[in-house]
């Protein structure tokens, strides 16, 4: 799951995820497009109704995720963050 957030500089999209390739930085949601952070450097790939973030690993270009734009549901990020919490902190 990730954001998608309109600014006046254009669309991007911010990934709070983990993993070694999420973002640090906002990767604008535009075909090729780089956002370079302090050791990365991202870049949206769209391949028909889909959109990939591409990292490079050391030279070579890594696939890091692929997604439709397509909304989710709510609830989806709601069961995300309770599933996510410690055991004595769940409250269900």
């Amino acid at each position: 799951m990730f954001l998608i957030v309109t600014l006046s500089r254009g669309v991007f999209v911010v990934d709070p995820g983990f993993g070694y390739f999420s973002p640090r930085v906002p990767v604008p949601l535009q075909d090729g497009a780089t956002a370079r952070g302090d050791h990365e450097t991202l870049w949206m790939i769209r391949d028909r109704n889909h959109w990939m973030l591409r990292a490079h690993l050391g030279d070579k270009p890594v696939d890091a995720w692929v997604m439709t734009l397509e909304h989710d549901n709510s609830v989806d990020f709601a069961m995300a963050i309770i599933s996510s919490q410690p055991i004595p902190l769940r409250h269900w």
